[in-house]
């Protein structure tokens, strides 16, 4: 009872204000009092004279899906047995809509990587081109897909129509 007296007479008096961390560091060095840090904290915490630490941010904040189809196309690829027996894993690459949760592509490669990617990309670009996707959307009521892809469709399948 006498520590802990001496304790929360130290922190009113000499170090009012000061974090946990740096008061239960001064009661060590230079009152040799040896108690441990979660002790100390409770102990203020408990007299009221410490607050309770804030938590952390948040590691992963939820964003809102974009408005309108095909605006942005999330990439995700998996390396998995998909194909039992095959002696191989392949990867599996999807290509989907964040607005409809809706999967465009999706196939299995060798390996993910930026020539699969193109490759499913392109895939999405000319069906949309054919107006495959487009007639999709229409009946769905949103706005025309390749509206929104056209700065794409130019770079990757070039700006003359084929």
């Amino acid at each position: 009872m006498e520590t802990v007296e001496k304790v929360l007479g130290l922190d009113r008096e000499r170090y009012e204000g000061w974090n946990g961390r740096h008061f239960h560091e001064k009661l060590r060095e230079e009152h040799g009092i040896e108690l441990s840090y979660s002790w100390v904290s409770c102990a203020l915490q408990t007299a009221g004279l410490l607050g309770k630490r804030k938590r952390g941010r948040v590691h992963r904040r939820e964003r809102e899906r974009r408005p309108m189809r095909g605006m942005l196309l999330p990439v995700d690829g998996s390396p998995r047995d998909w194909i039992p027996g095959l002696g191989w894993q392949p990867d599996l690459i999807a290509l989907q809509d964040d607005a409809a949760n809706e999967v465009y592509e999706a196939f299995l490669c060798e390996e993910e990587g930026t020539k699969a990617i193109l490759s499913g990309l392109r895939s999405v670009i000319v069906e949309s081109r054919s107006g495959a996707v487009r007639r999709r959307r229409a009946i769905a009521g949103a706005a025309p897909f390749g509206m929104t892809l056209e700065p794409i469709r130019k770079f990757v399948c070039g700006s003359q129509p084929k």
